[in-house]
């Protein structure tokens, strides 16, 4: 597979452009208001030179002998400078170039009309003047310029209208229109730039009042961020140090328990002692009545001592003291069958079937052989507890590599509600 790809060539006008753009480039020393003054004093430059080759082609083409004239030539000096502007804003130099280009307008078109042979309408083209003082005179420049060169306008057709060998001896009805005309130009130019600049001016107040009132909603957010930052810091502070506190309450506790199971199994596992020696007649015959009340105390006792035991495995448990003890080839039939007789004694004479189902092939196990049997204690007797007629059935069964019991009873369960609470703490 190839890839092929194809160039356009490039239209007349995105040519066009791309040579306007290299001529009117801005010096790099520009920025801001000069920059762009620059851009548009490079692009008028080059308008006037293009126009103004034409007018004077036209001029020159139509009656060669306008060449003598004054105001021709002084069209044509005019025209001619307009290059050194180019390249003075090129450079940089806009002030200069700006200033220049307004001042070369004002003498090519307004100076040389009084002389004989010169055109009133020579003095019609000072209107561009008052409109690139507009333009490039910033302040009060541009308004200085207009009325000075409109009052010099005026004192010239009064000198000259008595002076024989000056144009406006013959045609002063012409310069006073002229004059007239660039009187009303001036003050539209006037009152267009003041009117122009008003509005920039309370478009430049309104985007300050804009900008202020979003750098203080910043300050404000940034403040409240701040503050929002300081409250979740707080809080997470004190939410890891009720952590603590609560792990060390939680520590205490487990302590507090397992000392106290210690306690109270000592004299427990005295009190059961005693209470089999007696049973037992070491101590002396006893009747049938007394040896049926140590049976009872002695039952209870290993109750309550399986309580206790209980207590101090779940704070072992919380502690993470709990230790698992491995024992090997444990023989699950002997186990069970030793933990059934006990769930028999526990069920006792209430209408409870114990059913047992062992499947034959249990295997011999590795493990801690007294949690086991825990485990199934406790399953067994909270089924015994519960079960108040019915059946409890104790199931074994292998499964593939591993052994799953299973104790099921018909007493009344956990509600549904409950169960998903089923292993979390009691």
């Amino acid at each position: 597979m190839s890839n092929t790809s194809s160039l356009q060539a490039p239209t007349l006008r995105g040519q066009i452009q791309a040579i306007l753009a290299r001529i009117e480039r801005i010096h790099p020393s520009l920025s801001g208001e000069d920059a762009i003054t620059s851009g548009l004093l490079a692009r008028m430059l080059l308008v006037s030179f293009a126009v103004g080759a034409l007018l004077i082609g036209i001029i020159l083409g139509s009656s060669p002998d306008q060449i003598r004239i004054l105001d021709t030539q002084m069209i044509l000096i005019g025209w001619l400078t307009l290059p050194l502007y180019f390249v003075l804003n090129r450079r940089g130099h806009v002030h200069v170039a700006r200033i220049a280009y307004v001042v070369t307008t004002i003498i090519a078109f307004a100076v040389p009309t009084y002389v004989d042979g010169a055109s009133a309408s020579s003095l019609g083209f000072t209107a561009i003047s008052f409109l690139l003082a507009g333009i490039f005179f910033s302040g009060n420049g541009f308004i200085v310029t207009i009325v000075l060169t409109s009052l010099w306008i005026g004192l010239m057709i009064l000198i000259n209208q008595a002076n024989p060998a000056s144009a406006v001896y013959t045609a002063l009805v012409n310069y006073l229109a002229s004059w007239s005309f660039l009187i009303l130009m001036g003050a539209l130019v006037i009152t267009f730039v003041s009117h122009l600049r008003s509005v920039e001016g309370r478009r430049r107040h309104e985007l300050e009042m804009a900008n202020a009132g979003l750098r203080e909603s910043e300050r404000l957010l940034e403040q409240r961020v701040d503050e929002r930052t300081r409250e979740l810091v707080a809080a997470k502070e004190e939410a890891e140090s009720a952590r603590i506190r609560a792990e060390q309450a939680d520590l205490v506790k487990s302590q507090f328990l397992a000392s106290m199971s210690h306690e109270l199994r000592t004299p427990l596992n005295s009190i059961l002692n005693f209470s089999e020696f007696l049973n037992m007649g070491v101590l002396g015959d006893v009747t049938d009545d007394q040896r049926g009340a140590l049976t009872n105390i002695t039952e209870s006792g290993n109750h309550l001592l399986a309580l206790i035991n209980d207590v101090l495995d779940i704070s072992k448990i919380q502690s993470g003291a709990l230790k698992l003890v491995t024992d090997k080839d444990i023989d699950l039939n002997k186990e069970i069958n030793s933990v059934i007789e006990t769930t028999r004694t526990l069920i006792g004479d209430h209408p409870v079937t114990l059913t047992v189902d062992i499947a034959p092939d249990l295997p011999r196990i590795d493990g801690d052989k007294r949690r086991i049997r825990q485990i199934w204690l406790n399953l067994l007797s909270n089924a015994a507890k519960f079960t108040e007629e019915g059946s409890i059935t104790f199931r074994a069964v292998r499964c593939d590599t591993e052994v799953e019991f299973t104790v099921i009873d018909t007493g009344p369960g956990i509600k549904e509600s409950e169960q998903a609470n089923l292993f979390e703490p009691f």
